[in-house]
């Protein structure tokens, strides 16, 4: 990435993007994912126009995105792993505490874990938060109960969420149900892509090179980071092909 200094504000640009190609498109998936988004997001709300409506809007659309696309983004690598004659498990759920909703994680042949990241289409960068994620691959909350991770692998859905929430319009006087907003976020049909990955050994690599992005950092000009994380941008990572030919060869050699 390049980056320039701008007063006291640091500004990085994307220099290595990948462009969207599709792997498939999630159709029986939407149920599951928009249950599991309205349940954990706007469906503890009493007043669903907040969606819409008022001051906590921009909050409460963006938290509802990411379920939604975190959950579907976790299905269709499932499906992606299963289509490939890789056997997955889900392993006990974690609660996450650094972008929640953005990782999930699967097992496969071997017990190997693969920590998943769930992007908006138009992203290239795949985060790490430095004050949960090690440079040694691990994530957890201080030096005990770690866990340590064998890939990392970025997945994208196309369209954005967010976008079919703003250009809803909702009139003041008009009433909304669960009903009326699944609705809006069935319109489209959502294609899903495994974009690349990292190893736990290229990881570790990222400190060691100097990929961090500081906290306060403003990326392409719009996204200011609220911490300080590890990255890797999509043009770098290495081919999703790649990532089944290590999982069923590589690893199946360990057993």
């Amino acid at each position: 990435m390049t980056n320039e200094q701008e007063n006291i504000e640091i500004s990085y640009l994307t220099t290595q993007g990948k462009e969207f190609k599709s792997d498939f498109i999630l159709t029986s998936a939407l149920d599951e994912a928009f249950e599991f988004a309205f349940a954990h997001t706007v469906g503890k709300k009493k007043n669903l126009a907040s969606l819409f409506w008022g001051s906590n809007k921009q909050q409460n659309v963006a938290d509802f995105a990411k379920a939604f696309r975190g959950k579907l983004c976790e299905i269709g690598m499932k499906k992606y792993l299963d289509m490939n004659g890789v056997s997955v498990r889900h392993p006990k759920g974690i609660e996450w505490e650094a972008d929640k909703y953005e990782n999930f994680e699967l097992l496969v042949n071997h017990n190997k874990r693969l920590l998943v990241k769930a992007i908006p289409y138009y992203s290239n960068l795949l985060l790490l938060d430095t004050e949960f994620w090690n440079a040694d691959a691990s994530y957890g909350n201080g030096k005990k109960h770690r866990i340590q991770y064998d890939y990392f692998v970025l997945t994208r859905i196309k369209p954005g969420v967010i976008h079919l929430f703003e250009n809803f319009k909702l009139s003041k006087n008009q009433e909304i149900n669960k009903e009326q907003i699944k609705k809006i976020v069935f319109a489209p049909s959502f294609k899903f892509e495994v974009t690349g990955y990292l190893t736990k050994e290229e990881i570790i690599q990222l400190k060691n090179n100097g990929q961090i992005l500081p906290a306060g950092a403003i990326v392409n000009g719009n996204k200011r980071l609220e911490h300080e994380y590890y990255y890797c941008q999509a043009g770098d990572l290495n081919r999703p092909s790649l990532l089944i030919d290590h999982i069923k060869y590589l690893d199946l050699q360990e057993i």
